[in-house]
């Protein structure tokens, strides 16, 4: 439906010949976001924060999902904040229609 867009970190997907999902590994989990800085602004802000602040190994992971949780907490009550006051979203029609049915 929507094109894909590459933003920071992709989410693995299972393989459908596999006989069961295997989540990825802590290394392949920092290898990921190390890759994703790149793409991320929130990844490569909260990374250079902490390299700022002389912080490595665990604390700067730590540092990385707190900021990630709170940004995620203030976007899920903006999205329930706007939800509230428009609890019918008008829906977007494509150029030239006028009605919903075309």
């Amino acid at each position: 439906m929507f094109p894909e867009m590459r933003m920071g970190l992709q989410a693995k997907q299972p393989d459908p010949t596999a006989k069961e999902w295997k989540p990825l590994s802590f290394d392949e989990m920092r290898q990921s976001i190390s890759e994703g800085r790149r793409d991320s602004a929130l990844i490569n802000q909260c990374l250079r924060q902490a390299e700022h602040m002389g912080l490595n190994g665990e604390d700067k992971y730590v540092l990385l999902a707190y900021q990630a949780l709170v940004m995620l907490e203030e976007y899920w009550k903006r999205c329930n904040q706007f939800v509230a006051l428009s609890p019918n979203p008008s829906l977007v029609l494509k150029d030239g229609e006028t009605t919903l049915t075309g």
